[in-house]
């Protein structure tokens, strides 16, 4: 018994999706495609601004189980393992000594929504306000003193590496190269 299983199967509602009798499509299936699952699962929650490859070509069985799976969402494999069969290259680029805690979880899903966005990259959402989702106690109250400029315009990227570094805490180089970007006035002093 699977973990996962479609909840068309779980009622035993076969022609939800099979025709009974006779189907112009493989399987004696009702239709082809995303169309068959959109009768369902409404398009406009899937179909964004920014749409992913698969639900932009009308292929969910790339990444789901169209009966059941042993992963939620009845993904065939595990999320990140899934991510990494279309975007290989990411997975070395990402082979460093720090990794984000989603990375090395293989839980793309936290940052990146796997059907579509508003945001580039697919981001969850906007990208000053996608890393307070999770590291809550880093964003400073409006009347903090002494505000760093970019954690208070939430522009986390500007020192982090979003998914993985060789230096420590994901920073995209060592610190005092990344303070003499901005204040480069004090090195000169």
């Amino acid at each position: 018994s699977k973990k996962a299983v479609h909840t068309a199967v779980k009622k035993g509602n076969c022609t939800g999706c099979h025709d009974p009798h006779a189907s112009g499509n493989k399987a004696i299936l009702k239709a082809t495609g995303a169309s068959l699952c959109y009768e369902c699962h409404k398009k406009e929650k899937f179909v964004k601004e920014i749409t992913h490859a698969p639900v932009k070509e009308d292929s969910c069985l790339v990444c789901h189980d169209a009966h059941a799976a042993d992963v939620a969402f009845m993904l065939p494999t595990g999320e990140g393992e899934l991510c990494y069969k279309c975007h290989a290259a990411k997975k070395s680029e990402f082979d460093k000594v720090t990794k984000h805690p989603m990375v090395s979880g293989g839980k793309c899903s936290a940052c990146h929504n796997p059907h579509g966005s508003s945001e580039a990259k697919l981001l969850a959402k906007d990208k000053e306000k996608l890393c307070w989702t999770c590291h809550k106690g880093m964003e400073l109250p409006a009347d903090a003193e002494g505000k760093h400029v970019v954690v208070s315009e939430g522009k986390c990227l500007s020192c982090h590496d979003a998914h993985a570094s060789n230096n420590p805490k994901m920073l995209v180089e060592e610190v005092e190269s990344i303070c003499y970007k901005c204040h480069d006035n004090v090195r000169k002093n």
